[in-house]
């Protein structure tokens, strides 16, 4: 079932996914859920893909919990302890907190690429400059020492590679 290098931190029998009894694995470094009487993990998810949890509320009949991940997909386990609700809350709650303490140390890291063109954006509208369009660079423009190439370019400026090189043979 697991890695050699994965721990199980916790194990929470009577759970139900999608209809189907089994039992949830917190590890070290994922979310597994598998069926009863099988030796094969149905339900695996690493800690860097989960963006969220969430909980049924105090006073619904199913102990549930959520975890939403970062491509919109989500899996509802079903806490079903026949100890009763009280232990059902119960089992679902160490889940929770303990996932409360690891997924912060696995949250995505910003690309980036990406957080240089949100500073870029975020410095250009606080200086109240709401043009869309790309500025002028320094430098100058490449010119091609092909005169044929340079014709075909001056017709259509947004041609790509491809299509200047079928045109040029």
């Amino acid at each position: 079932m697991t890695t050699s290098s994965e721990d199980v931190l916790l194990s929470v029998s009577y759970v139900r996914y999608k209809k189907g009894d089994g039992t949830l694995y917190v590890m070290n470094q994922r979310l597994a859920w598998m069926m009863e009487n099988r030796d094969t993990v149905a339900v695996s998810h690493k800690y860097a893909d989960i963006k969220t949890q969430k909980i049924s509320p105090i006073g619904k009949p199913k102990i549930q919990l959520q975890v939403v991940l970062h491509d919109g997909t989500c899996s509802t386990f079903h806490f079903v302890n026949p100890a009763g609700a009280e232990a059902q809350a119960k089992d679902r709650d160490q889940v929770k907190t303990l996932l409360q303490n690891l997924l912060p140390k696995f949250k995505r890291q910003i690309d980036g690429e990406l957080e240089m063109k949100s500073r870029d954006w975020f410095r250009c509208l606080k200086n109240n400059d709401f043009d869309l369009k790309d500025k002028r660079r320094s430098g100058t423009l490449k010119k091609f020492e092909h005169e044929k190439l340079e014709e075909l370019l001056d017709e259509d400026r947004c041609q790509i590679l491809r299509e200047l090189g079928k045109t040029y043979k």
